[in-house]
């Protein structure tokens, strides 16, 4: 990249090392490349380019994940991976990779939903919300923003896993998704961010966390930034294991 490209201030960040190091996905990000596959697989999200998704889950854990209550949820139409429709923020690819608990396999053709408050911790009646069906790999991608946090609750994403890859088949789980503190400090500085009214709240004193991390749970999505050129995008990647 250039050097008009955007970086993490050194004030944030004293450097790149202690950057990635916490970050657990950067670990998986170097095991992917040194076992052959292609980190900077390019993809099109909106009008950038940009390098992501997982061929393979990250990780096979299967301690189920605790459902949270279902909370700003509207029935999306159809499915669509890119939600984002044009809303200001940090760009954020999301892989959620789905395990069935009673096998510890990867669940393939069912439907994910995904909705998340905006770059000033508000919801919207029809961005930032979308569905899709997992693949081979029980991974399903989303293209979208980093989400703020809420009047609520720390920064999360909430998911609903259905029992098919349709719309009217049944919620198998409801549940959220959340980000290390370390790096909702750093995006809550960046452009569109700095907006936003609400107060800040951290993970250990959201509810909502202390629940979805129940049972064994990790409910920490791993964070990477794009190579380089942060905070342009990261990408991030959770297994979710359902009954």
């Amino acid at each position: 990249m250039g050097s008009s490209e955007k970086r993490p201030p050194l004030h944030l960040l004293a450097n790149d090392a202690a950057y990635y190091s916490a970050c657990a996905c950067h670990r998986e990000w170097h095991h992917l490349a040194a076992a052959g596959h292609d980190a900077s697989q390019t993809i099109q999200a909106r009008e950038y380019v940009k390098r992501s998704f997982y061929a393979q889950m990250l990780n096979e854990d299967c301690a189920p994940a605790p459902s949270v209550d279902r909370v700003n949820y509207i029935i999306v139409n159809g499915t669509r991976q890119d939600i984002a429709d044009g809303q200001p923020g940090v760009q954020f690819v999301l892989d959620v990779g789905i395990i069935d608990t009673s096998t510890c396999q990867p669940l393939t053709g069912v439907l994910a939903e995904v909705w998340h408050a905006n770059a000033t911790g508000d919801y919207d009646d029809s961005s930032l919300r979308g569905a899709a069906v997992s693949g081979e790999n029980g991974i399903v991608e989303f293209q979208t923003i980093f989400p703020g946090f809420t009047s609520e609750g720390a920064n999360h994403i909430n998911i609903a896993i259905h029992s098919g890859n349709t719309m009217d088949s049944t919620i198998v789980y409801t549940g959220r998704v959340f980000f290390t503190d370390f790096w909702t400090d750093v995006i809550s500085k960046a452009d569109n961010y700095t907006g936003n009214t609400h107060q800040r709240i951290l993970n250990a004193d959201d509810p909502n966390f202390t629940t979805a991390s129940g049972s064994g749970f990790n409910p920490v999505v791993d964070v990477v930034s794009i190579e380089d050129d942060w905070p342009a995008g990261v990408i991030g990647y959770i297994t979710v294991a359902i009954a």
